[in-house]
């Protein structure tokens, strides 16, 4: 019983931290992309067609949420280097979702190591879901 106890003290202490708020806002912006994606994959009736044209442009999507804009326009989807430090964004310049935004504008009692190891986490799941996704 004790044991319980401790876990759910731990459950509700993750939940109230501010932290952990972001990250459920982040993924609740990031994963509609992948999640739409396999279901038009998984239709019945897929449209080889144009799941060519809807992958790019998820990819397309994400590359622009962390990669300079200059470094995209000037570089084909295939050729684009996304683990390559020199190309992204500034840590604080990378698009996590509106609701990160209006959060981090809002509540400014983060620390800065917390919102730094957030941004590069965040940074490492852009990174991973593109690697995951495509040969690029």
């Amino acid at each position: 019983m004790e044991d319980r106890v401790e876990a759910a003290q731990s459950i509700l202490q993750k939940l109230n931290d501010p932290i952990s708020k972001l990250y459920l806002e982040f993924l609740d912006h990031v994963l509609p992309f992948f999640n739409d994606l396999n279901k038009e994959m998984q239709a019945e009736d897929p449209k080889i067609y144009t799941l060519s044209s809807r992958v790019a442009a998820v990819l397309a999507t994400i590359l622009e949420s962390y990669l300079k804009p200059n470094y995209l326009k000037s570089t084909a989807l295939t050729k684009v280097k996304i683990r390559d430090p020199a190309n992204f964004l500034p840590l604080g310049d990378i698009y996590l979702g509106g609701r990160v935004a209006a959060s981090l504008h809002t509540c400014h009692n983060f620390k800065e190591q917390d919102l730094t190891n957030f941004r590069l986490r965040c940074l490492d799941f852009y990174i991973e879901s593109i690697a995951g996704s495509t040969e690029i």
